[in-house]
Formats: C-alpha cells, sequence, structure tokens
C-alpha cells in the first residue's frame, strides 16, 4: 500500500477515558503494520467533561501523532444549554484540520465516534481537498427507537438531539467513501435509507478486547479493585446498563430469584458485580441495575456505589472474578447491537447466582484481527477503494 496516511478524528482521547475512542485505541498499533501512518485530531483534555485515566496513554504506540484542537468551554456553554461536545469543538476542527490538510498530504480521513455531528466535516473535505472520509459507526446516529418511549427514558434534550441527527447524518453520508460498523444491522438500515451507500462499501468489525489493556492491568501500579481471595464467586459484568437493558436485566434476575425460591445451594456462595454501567462521570450517574433487583427481589444489595474507576481497575476485576460478562444482550433486540465498550461509573450488587459450570470467561476477539483483515483485501488499491 505504501506509505499512506490518515488521520483519526475521536473528540474523547487518553487520558480521557472516552468510550467511544477505545475502538481507535486498540487498532492503532495495526495501521502501521500495514503501510498506514495514522495522525489522531483529538480535543484536547481540558475541554472534555470525563473521567481520566493516565494509563490510557502507556497503551498506545510509540510515536503517535496527536494533534489536541480546543473547544469551547462549558463553563460557559452550559449557561445556554450546550454541553454537547461535539458542538462545541466542531469549529476547532474544522479550523485545524483544514490548515493540516493544506500542508500535508493525507489518503484517507477516519472517523470513529459516537460524537457525530464532527462527521459532516468528511463531506466538506472531501469536496475542497478531494480527500475520501470512511465512517466507522459505533452506535446508530439517526434512529426513532426513542419516539416511542416515556419521556424518563429518553436522553436529555432529546427534542433537539433527534431533529439536529436528522439533518446531520444526509450530509455525513453523501458522500462517504466506506463505512465500518460494530453491527451489521448498522449498515443494512443505512443503506436502505442512502442509495449512494452500497454494499461492497460496508465492513462489519465487532467490538473487541486489546491484550496490552490486560499486560498493564498485572503491572504492580494498577491497583485491583477487589479485595483478596474469599469463599465466594464473583461474577462480573463490565459494560453500560440503561433503560434499553431492562428486559435482559429482569430475565436474569427473575431467573435467579427462582433457584433462590428452590433453595438450591449452588446460589449461596455467588456475588453479582455490574461495573462500568453508566456513562457519566463524577457520581451524576443514575442507577438502572440495582432497581431492577430491588424489583426482582431476593437480593442483598451491599455495594451502592456510582462512581468513575479507571478502565485498567475495571479490568482488574476479571482475574479475581468467577466470570466476567459484557454488555450485548438486551440491545441485540433493539439496536441489532453485537457488543459494547467500557465506561465509566458502577453500579455494585451483591447477589447469590447459580455456580457456573467453568469458572473462566471468554472475551471477543481481539480488534486488530478486524483491521488487518481489512487492509489484506486490497494492498494495492487507493484508501477509499480498501474501505479504510
Amino acid at each position: 500500500m505504501g506509505d499512506e496516511k490518515a488521520p483519526h478524528h475521536l473528540p474523547p482521547f487518553p487520558p480521557i477515558n472516552g468510550a467511544d475512542m477505545h475502538r481507535v485505541r486498540q487498532s492503532l498499533p495495526y495501521y502501521r503494520e500495514f503501510g498506514w501512518e495514522p495522525t489522531v485530531v483529538a480535543v484536547h483534555p481540558e475541554y472534555v467533561e470525563g473521567a481520566q485515566d493516565p494509563l490510557l496513554e502507556k497503551s498506545l504506540p510509540e510515536g503517535l501523532r496527536v494533534i489536541r484542537v480546543k473547544a469551547f468551554s462549558s463553563k460557559y456553554t452550559r449557561k445556554m444549554g450546550l454541553g454537547s461536545l461535539a458542538l462545541r469543538s466542531l469549529f476547532f476542527y474544522w479550523r485545524a484540520v483544514n490548515r493540516l490538510l493544506k500542508k500535508e498530504h493525507f489518503d484517507l480521513v477516519f472517523f470513529s465516534t459516537t460524537q457525530f455531528p464532527v462527521l459532516v466535516l468528511g463531506n466538506y473535505w472531501k469536496r475542497r481537498f478531494g480527500i475520501p472520509y470512511v465512517i466507522d459507526m459505533q452506535d446508530p446516529w439517526h434512529t426513532d427507537y426513542y419516539l416511542s418511549k416515556p419521556k424518563s427514558e429518553r436522553p436529555p434534550k432529546y427534542w433537539f438531539a433527534y431533529r439536529l441527527n436528522k439533518w446531520l447524518e444526509p450530509i455525513a453520508m453523501r458522500r462517504v467513501s466506506a463505512l465500518m460498523s460494530v453491527s451489521e444491522a448498522y449498515l443494512i438500515t443505512l443503506q436502505e435509507r442512502y442509495s449512494n451507500i452500497r454494499p461492497e462499501m460496508c465492513h462489519t468489525i465487532t467490538f473487541g478486547a486489546f491484550e496490552k489493556d490486560f499486560e498493564l492491568v498485572a503491572a504492580p501500579a494498577v491497583a485491583r479493585a477487589t479485595a483478596g481471595a474469599d469463599e465466594h464467586i464473583h461474577i462480573v459484568y463490565v459494560g453500560r446498563a440503561g433503560h434499553d437493558m431492562k428486559k435482559a436485566f429482569r430475565a436474569l434476575f427473575g431467573g435467579f430469584r427462582m433457584g433462590l425460591e428452590q433453595g438450591l445451594e449452588a446460589f449461596k456462595n455467588m456475588r453479582f458485580h455490574f461495573i462500568g454501567t453508566s456513562y457519566a462521570a463524577d457520581g451524576k450517574g443514575i442507577k438502572t441495575v440495582e432497581p431492577l433487583a430491588e424489583e426482582a427481589g431476593g437480593f442483598e444489595i451491599r455495594g451502592r456505589a456510582n462512581r468513575p474507576r479507571a478502565l485498567f481497575q475495571r479490568l482488574a476485576t476479571a482475574p479475581r472474578g468467577g466470570s466476567i460478562g459484557r454488555s450485548g444482550l438486551g440491545r441485540s433486540s433493539i439496536h441489532g447491537f453485537q457488543a459494547l465498550p467500557l465506561h465509566p461509573g458502577e453500579e455494585a450488587l451483591v447477589g447469590h447466582l447459580p455456580r457456573a459450570e467453568q469458572r473462566g470467561g471468554s472475551v471477543a476477539t481481539d480488534p486488530g484481527r478486524g483491521v488487518r483483515d481489512l487492509l489484506r483485501r486490497n494492498p494495492d488499491g487507493r484508501a477509499e477503494q480498501a474501505g479504510v
């Protein structure tokens, strides 16, 4: 492929522990292997509202070029009801990348973020500079899912966000060169919605785990999130929760309650831990798991924490847990979701669960394999043709 260059756009980036930046963070080590030289353009941490995890920077490849842009301070924009990082940073992205593309040659612009409004800049840069752009869909952008939900279950400022998304998504998709997604269902929806998006432009690469993260977890500097060994078997759930997960959690808790009512001995030594259930930082998250456990009954609630926890502290729970699970079950029936990243915030439940047949858990495939497969498809073609 030669020495091809691609700026990656993702507003949150280490040391910020933003949920949507892990996908790029985990795949960055593989680009150089196939002749790509990545440049990351991200918002400076001082403008990002979110938990920080300095160890995340140790997982980045050596010599990675990171360009930081400003954003309007939320200290002032929130007085006008505006907190969106995408909208606060949009102008600064436009200005900084314009300067970058004028001075240097790049083969591709790559977006991987849920700060969706910045994606419209791909359309602009393709018209102005002729540079292809690829969008990685980690979540649905414009969706009618919440229209049928009560206001209490809708995201903040949903009325405004729904209309803004409906307007901006077609702009971003109009000239897109290729699409990646964590779910094929997202790509099918976009193909049905936009005639210019064809199946050969679309590639599904699910979320995965990153071996280097577990190497960092094993380092002495990383404190274990759980106490020393005890007689209990700990089941650790790592991933977001929310109102759209109610169906899955109710089924889970209902099943365990049945086991408790039947007096099964195996239920007595199990403990449930739900970690990273909210996007919110600084203890501002709304609990959505604990109320469902209380509703089901049969669970003793001991841990009531709802606070940020660094990624590596959360991963450190895995070796001590009887098994580790990640979210995806509940949303698979709603959004076609296949797996979810890790998020700040925590809910902890202690309950009695059935003993697992096998204590070892499993994690998803390394995301680099998907990146490598995609890059191999057209090693001699342009970035636009290769779909990366």
